[in-house]
């Protein structure tokens, strides 16, 4: 499949090779990409964010980047290495995002809660 649609994009079989190799990889980071950008997005809609904010470029910059670099250079895994350290990257942030919606989704909800149970009883 990715040769079908490399084959749509160049006649280069430098570039097919590459994009044989890295087009599964990132079939992976979309679909990891995806759920962060909407757990990010349920966060900043629950009013939380400051610290998801800083998240993303923290794991992008300080966990992505080093790894890619590692994954390319040191393993010689050259652009499938840049883009697995990338993914691994965005992998690691939707997981962390995800611990982060459910931790606040529950405290949200014990809030909730407490409120209803703290009303009195009509009769």
């Amino acid at each position: 499949m990715p040769h079908q649609l490399g084959i749509l994009y160049t006649q280069s079989p430098t570039v097919l090779t590459l994009i044989i190799a890295v087009l599964p990889i990132v079939g992976i980071m979309q679909l990891f990409d995806a759920l962060q950008v909407t757990v990010l997005g349920i966060l900043r809609g629950m009013g939380d964010v400051s610290m998801p904010s800083v998240m993303h470029p923290i794991g992008l910059w300080c966990v992505g980047l080093p790894l890619a670099a590692f994954f390319s250079s040191r393993l010689g895994w050259g652009l499938a290495g840049l883009w697995g350290g990338l993914t691994l990257a965005i992998i690691g942030i939707s997981i962390v995002l995800l611990f982060r919606l459910i931790a606040h989704s529950r405290a949200v909800l014990n809030k909730h809660q407490a409120d209803i149970n703290s009303q009195p009883l009509s009769a």
